[in-house]
């Protein structure tokens, strides 16, 4: 691995961290088996996405969502609205 492919790999890693871990709380398919599920907020500020878990024995918890994956989790959203639409125009 190159120094450059290997800064490029860390920062993906550093990016992956903190929603990796929040998944080990709130998600599926990486939660930890020894750790019940938990809900969760996305929360906005500044145009920013924050995933944010509310645990009693843990302070609370936010976690900055990526910008490629704002832009996803929006791209769903509005996939979602326009599925609700169809379904309203075709009643």
């Amino acid at each position: 691995m190159t120094k450059e492919q290997y800064k490029k790999y860390d920062k993906i890693q550093e990016e992956l961290r903190p929603v990796k871990w929040f998944l080990n709380w709130c998600g599926d398919r990486y939660k930890d088996k020894s750790v019940s599920k938990y809900r969760f907020r996305i929360i906005t500020k500044a145009k920013q996405f924050f995933l944010y878990k509310d645990i009693y024995f843990a302070r609370d918890k936010e976690i900055e969502i990526p910008k490629d994956l704002q832009k996803r989790i929006v791209e769903v959203i509005e996939q979602w609205v326009d599925e609700k639409e169809q379904e309203l125009k075709n009643i």
